[in-house]
C-alpha cells in the first residue's frame, strides 16, 4: 500500500496502516530524507520497513556518476604529462645549514 506518491502523502492510505505523518516523518529522516517531496514513491515492505524510490535530482550521487563529471570537466591530456617533468637531484646540493646535526627535539 502506497504511502506516498510524486512528493505527496496519502493520508487515506497512513490511517489504513496506522502510521502517523510524525512516525513517517520520522522513518524517514532515519534513512537520511528531510524533505517528503523527493520521494517519487513510498511503499510498506513486508517486513514493515518504508520502501521508497526518490526522485533522480534527489538521489545520492554514486561512485560513477562522479567519474563520468570528471571526465566532462577534465578530459584526458593526449600526452603523457609527466614525460616532460625533469627530475632534480637533492644529493650534491645541500647547503651548510642543512649539514648541520638535526636538534634531539625534531628527531
Amino acid at each position: 500500500m502506497s504511502k506516498a506518491k510524486k512528493g505527496k502523502l496519502e493520508i487515506n492510505n497512513l490511517r489504513r496502516l496506522r502510521v502517523s505523518v510524525d512516525d513517517l516523518e520520522k522513518r524517514l529522516r532515519m534513512v537520511g530524507i528531510s524533505n517528503i517531496e523527493d520521494v517519487k514513491y513510498g511503499t510498506t515492505e513486508n517486513n514493515g520497513e518504508f520502501g521508497y524510490e526518490l526522485y533522480p535530482e534527489a538521489k545520492p550521487i554514486t561512485k560513477k556518476d562522479m567519474e563520468l563529471m570528471l571526465k566532462s570537466y577534465l578530459p584526458k591530456p593526449n600526452r603523457d604529462v609527466s614525460s616532460g617533468v625533469k627530475r632534480i637531484s637533492l644529493e650534491g646540493d645541500q647547503t651548510e645549514s642543512h649539514r648541520d646535526e638535526v636538534p634531539t627535539q625534531l628527531q
